[in-house]
């Protein structure tokens, strides 16, 4: 907590020195000068000495006193910045200001800060309790560039053949009554990959009509696990959304019935979660099987007609080859280690979780004899005691050996739930605003931060659930045994701290969290009453409610505030007084206007507003000062945005998406904002104009750093035409069209952009009944797909038309003939989706992947997607070998 204060006290006496909109006077510059320079030095030690805070209460007690001083400067300081500096006293003109209200004031900080330096250079002259000189830089400038797996390489399993295997017969077995198979084991045992390696065999999906999978864990909601399982099934879910819990379990009813379905409900605690589903499943006489995950022996015999299945533990050979695997995923392990190997994985005692997380330790640290030694004594010392905490500690020692600048990182998924799929660009950025993310040359923060998201992906401390579909990760998770450990070390090291006002944990769960604390906060949003709370917070909130009482969240030092799920009737004036918010996401019924009193948040980095889609595409005006928030690097808000135009030449350096500025007959508007935003890496057009005129596309060529573009055209208004590929940037890599209604020969233009990576087309954004490919476009592309498109013939010469083609996907084609054969011989593809699509489009794609085997090529993967009596059913040929074995 007192590295944040200090870092707060930093900004804001950066901010008042370098204030230049009104010309005042500074009467304390010089002493200013120097406490920033002190505090620095101050800053720097905190870091050094984090590690050894523990153990140590002198220590402990200098740090305490960092904080508490640092506190009360804060006061004044606030005060200062929000009354004159965000509210542009023109009176102060000229003026000399004091910006503490009492010299006495600055006098006792002065000789508070005085002694501590003098306490802190004592430390690092005497290397008091291991901290020297040398480590006062050391915050992260030697992090290592990652050296990760190609993303998307399956899970590393062993011990299962035989596992998967006994589940398959048991859910395909000729048995027609509705039966239940539960598969039983402690945590990290590796209930949930078991599942899910059964749950995507090709055998199986190819037996099941309709397949679904729904997480339960502790805490839970029965319209929540409801809408889980309908997703599955369900293609047009808007309608959803307005029914009671009641409805939603008749709807499933419904939607089930007459089909052979899989249901997986994993990780399972009660059988009060059971009793809310189980008169969902109908049972029809059709094979239909639900297969669980459960921790607790009691529940599965009770819900069970028959045997569960209890996961034994890896044997120690099986243990050894997991660990070979995960130390060294690309060479053989070196004989010499050998030995020590195998007693390390002995020590893990059978535990797939403790074997994968301390091999992923092993792989991130030099393989050296000495160095393995160490982690087989480590692990020996943690092999007493009950098994919970046996394991537990086992899983300590990959957490102690992390960077400083990672734990932190590691520490944060603390604060969400249990089992819960994290968006990544979340959680990038909600790192970047708490301060975890450190600068390293001219390197972007976001690169940064998705290396130390490698890192811990490469420790096998975090799990991948998603890639994007230009490369890297998308969604993320981490395992409940991994979660409760980062809880337990937050807690420890006063980074986390959690409790519950009432009972139970419920679907408007409010959750506070931050470097110093974490509060989780069930119950009513207006009844969270819990006195006074920390000086600074993270808050992030989950549910589905009106609230007019903001005020409730309004906290001094607040970086992150995330009230996404909560809707609010207007943006929330309270927020303006949070001058520390770096993140900043609302949901609001409606938005015409920013107020110009949105500059007092200076320090805002991601600013997101979501509108209800009923006003989708409704205008929203940004003040001219929005043009001073500097440190902007985010700029969402599901409104087309009318900038106004400032008195003077502001550029916004920092700015790397903005989404949706509008399409209009004239690019100039677009050309004036995109002079004032040079660097943006991502940017969104979206157009929804009821006129008749053409409009254009402006010219892009400038924005030199732009990877990612979208145009989302819904209205009347004609597309004039594609500009040539000199409009755009040749940093271009991802590319985004819906609407337009274009001429298919205009997609050229596209296909000669050079570094194109990326191409989605929907809704008829090139419309016709014939695309014909030529030689010599689309060079790089790798991911293409095709949704809600009308074409009918697809015509492909030779596969060089598409030399790097990876990935495929067709989406509701529904008058599509057939994929161009050629298309099979690209030899980089392989993976083609078609959902929703022709019968003649599906088909073509299976013969291809036929056509391909026999030539040898079995690694060619075809998913099938289609309709059947109205219901979705999901069938996939991936390897047509496996589906005959």
């Amino acid at each position: 907590m007192a590295d944040t204060l200090v870092d707060f006290l930093l900004e804001d006496l950066k901010r008042i020195l370098s204030y230049s909109r009104i010309n005042f006077i500074i009467a304390e510059k010089d002493q200013i000068e120097s406490l920033i320079m002190d505090l620095e030095f101050i800053r720097s030690f905190l870091d050094d000495s984090e590690e050894k805070c523990n153990d140590n209460n002198e220590l402990n007690l200098l740090v305490a006193q960092i904080q508490d001083v640092t506190w009360k400067t804060l006061d004044d300081l606030d005060s200062f910045v929000c009354s004159v500096l965000m509210q542009k006293d023109e009176t102060l003109a000229g003026k000399v200001v004091r910006v503490f209200d009492h010299s006495s004031t600055l006098e006792s900080f002065e000789k508070e800060i005085q002694f501590i330096k003098t306490k802190v250079k004592e430390i690092y002259y005497n290397k008091l309790y291991g901290i020297g000189v040398q480590e006062v830089n050391s915050s992260g400038e030697n992090l290592r560039r990652s050296s990760s797996p190609i993303l998307g390489e399956k899970e590393i399993v062993v011990g299962f053949d035989n596992e998967v295997i006994t589940i398959k017969e048991r859910l395909v077995a000729l048995k027609q009554q509705l039966a239940v198979i539960s598969i039983v084991g402690m945590a990290g045992l590796g209930k949930t990959t078991l599942a899910s390696k059964v749950y995507n065999d090709p055998l199986i999906v190819h037996h099941f009509d309709l397949r679904a999978w729904v997480c339960v864990s502790q805490v839970y909601h029965k319209r929540e696990l409801l809408f889980d399982i309908l997703n599955y099934i369900v293609e047009n879910k808007g309608d959803l959304y307005k029914m009671k819990d009641e409805r939603l379990a008749e709807e499933l009813y419904k939607r089930l019935k007459g089909h052979r379905y899989l249901i997986v409900i994993d990780d399972i605690w009660n059988i009060g979660a059971w009793e809310d589903l189980r008169r969902s499943f109908p049972d029809d006489k059709t094979g239909s099987r639900v297969m669980l995950t459960t921790r607790v022996t009691e529940v599965a015999l009770n819900i069970n007609c028959s045997t569960p299945h209890y996961l034994r533990f890896l044997s120690k050979d099986e243990s050894w080859d997991l660990l070979q695997k995960k130390a060294f995923p690309n060479e053989n392990c070196p004989s010499e280690l050998w030995r020590i190997g195998k007693e390390i994985a002995a020590k893990c005692q059978g535990l797939p979780l403790a074997v994968t997380v301390v091999g992923g330790l092993l792989a991130k640290e030099e393989k050296t004899k000495t160095w393995w030694e160490q982690v087989s004594d480590r692990v020996s010392s943690y092999i007493t005691g009950d098994a919970e905490k046996k394991y537990m500690d086992i899983l300590i020692l990959s957490y102690n050996h992390l960077p400083c600048h990672l734990k932190k990182c590691f520490q944060y998924f603390g604060a969400f739930p249990e089992d819960n799929e994290i968006s990544v660009r979340w959680l990038i950025r909600s790192w970047i605003a708490e301060g975890f993310v450190k600068q390293m040359g001219e390197r972007r923060l976001e690169e940064i931060a998705e290396e130390y998201l490698m890192d811990l992906v490469d420790r096998s401390l975090v799990l991948i659930s998603k890639k994007r579909s230009k490369g890297g990760i998308k969604v993320c998770r981490i395992h409940d045994m991994l979660r409760d450990l980062c809880s337990r070390q937050g807690k420890k090291m006063n980074f986390l701290q959690q409790f519950k006002r009432y009972e139970t944990l419920v679907h408007n769960s409010l959750c506070f969290h931050s470097h110093g604390y974490h509060y989780a906060i069930s119950g009513n949003v207006c009844d969270a009453h819990v006195g006074p709370l920390p000086p600074f917070a993270h808050v992030y909130m989950k549910g589905m409610l009106i609230s007019t009482h903001i005020k409730s969240f309004v906290y001094k030092l607040l970086k992150v505030l995330d009230l996404g799920f909560i809707n609010l009737s207007g943006f929330p004036d309270e927020i303006l007084h949070l001058i520390h918010l770096r993140y900043l996401k609302l949901h609001v019924d409606s938005l015409n206007k920013l107020l110009p009193q949105i500059q007092n948040l200076w320090n805002l980095e991601t600013l997101v507003i979501v509108i209800d889609h009923r006003r989708f595409g409704c205008k929203v005006t940004i003040p001219p000062n929005m043009w001073e928030m500097v440190k902007l690097r985010h700029l969402y808000i599901s409104g087309k945005l009318e900038f106004e135009k400032p008195c003077y030449n502001y550029v916004l350096d920092n700015l790397q998406s903005l989404s949706a500025l509008p399409l209009s007959h004239s690019t100039e508007d677009s050309e004036f904002i995109l002079k004032r935003t040079p660097n943006l890496r991502k940017l969104t057009f979206h157009n929804s104009l009821s006129t008749l005129e053409k409009i254009s596309i402006p010219d892009l060529s400038n924005l030199t750093h732009l990877e990612t573009l979208k145009l989302i055209d819904n209205s009347v208004a004609e597309l004039e035409s594609i500009p040539p590929p000199s409009k755009f940037p040749p940093s271009l890599k991802k590319l985004t069209l819906k609407g337009g209604n274009l001429d298919w020969e205009e997609i050229s233009n596209l296909g000669k952009l050079p570094n194109l990576e990326v191409l989605k087309l929907g809704d008829s954004f090139f419309s016709g009944t014939t695309w014909k490919t030529n030689e010599g476009e689309f060079g790089r592309l790798k991911y293409l797909e095709l949704s809600w498109m009308d074409l009918e013939f697809w015509i492909t010469s030779s596969s060089s038309h598409f030399p790097s083609l990876q990935h495929l996907v067709l989406d509701r084609c529904m008058y599509l003939e057939e994929i161009p054969s050629c298309i099979g011989d690209v030899p980089t593809l392989d993976m083609v989706e078609v959902s929703w699509s022709s019968r003649s489009a599906m088909e073509s794609a299976r013969i291809i992947q036929e056509e391909q085997m026999e030539l040898g090529n079995d690694g060619l993967q075809v998913v099938l997607v289609y309709e059947r009596f109205g219901m979705v059913r999901s069938k996939s040929t991936y390897n047509l070998k496996a589906l005959m074995e």
